[in-house]
């Protein structure tokens, strides 16, 4: 992914001054909005079922890092076409 190029800033932080609050928001926001409701919203849900605080409880951890597993393939995969050139020409019968 990496290799072979020199990177004058990690992989993982904003590559632009706009992404910052983006990125800032996204990483507070998530731990915030699990801690919250782990904390306050499914105490109240499950009050009289321990089995099902600890399903919800590891749901709910499973679904965090699948979106930060998530978030950081969306940060590392490359999509842009810098240093790919299209052909501009079409072929013959090429449809």
């Amino acid at each position: 992914m990496a290799e072979g190029k020199f990177y004058k800033y990690p992989l993982w932080l904003p590559r632009t001054h706009t992404d910052i609050p983006a990125f800032l928001f996204m990483n507070v926001a998530l731990i915030v909005i699990f801690f919250f409701e782990i904390t306050h919203i499914l105490p109240t849900v499950d009050e009289n079922s321990p089995v099902g605080f600890t399903f919800h409880v590891f749901v709910g951890i499973f679904l965090v890092l699948n979106i930060y597993g998530n978030y950081i393939q969306v940060i590392f995969v490359d999509t842009s076409t810098r240093g790919i050139f299209l052909p501009t020409m079409l072929k013959e019968g090429w449809r």
